[in-house]
C-alpha cells in the first residue's frame, strides 16, 4: 500500500456501473390544445460485480468477512443511488418546462429536450460516481476492516 493509504488489504473486488435511459416523446398540439411532453428517464444499475479473493475460500471466517464487507459496499452504493434519484424528477421536469418555453426553430424540440436532459442525467451520474468513491473510501477504511476481523482471531 502507498504511504498514507489507510485502506485494508484486498478481500476481493467490487464494482458497479450506473447509467440511464432517456426517452422523450413530444405529441404535437391538435385543435388548439397544447403539446404534450412525455419524458421517461430511468436510472439503472447496469452491472454489479463482486468477486471474493480465492485465498479466502479456505477460511470460513475470512470469507464471511469478505461477504459482509462487499455487502456493505452494495448497500452504500444503493443508498447513494437512491439519494441521487430522489431529486431528479423535479430537476428533469423543471428543465423540460424551461426548454419548452424557449422558441428556437433551428433545433427540433425533442432533440433540444433530449440533449438538455441528457446533460442533467450525465451530471447526476457523475455526481453519483464521485459519491461512490467517497463511500468506497469510508467502507474500505482500515478501522472498518479491523471491526470486521475482530472475531476471526489472528489474521
Amino acid at each position: 500500500m502507498a504511504p498514507g493509504n489507510h485502506r485494508h488489504d484486498p478481500l476481493g473486488f467490487y464494482r458497479d456501473t450506473v447509467g440511464y435511459r432517456l426517452a422523450v416523446n413530444v405529441r404535437k398540439a391538435r385543435g388548439g390544445v397544447c403539446s404534450a411532453l412525455v419524458v421517461d428517464a430511468q436510472i439503472v444499475e447496469a452491472r454489479r460485480e463482486i468477486q471474493i479473493a480465492s485465498d479466502l475460500l479456505d477460511s470460513p471466517c475470512l470469507r464471511r468477512i469478505a461477504i459482509q464487507h462487499y455487502r456493505r459496499h452494495a448497500e452504500a452504493a444503493d443508498q447513494a443511488l437512491q439519494d441521487m434519484a430522489h431529486g431528479l424528477p423535479t430537476t428533469l421536469r423543471d428543465n423540460a418546462l424551461r426548454i419548452m418555453r424557449v422558441r428556437d426553430g433551428s433545433v427540433p424540440l425533442k432533440a433540444r429536450i433530449e440533449t438538455e436532459l441528457g446533460s442533467v442525467l450525465d451530471a447526476a451520474v457523475a455526481a453519483f460516481s464521485k459519491s461512490a468513491l467517497a463511500i468506497r473510501d469510508a467502507v474500505d477504511a482500515q478501522s472498518e476492516f479491523q471491526k470486521l476481523i475482530k472475531g476471526c482471531g489472528s489474521v
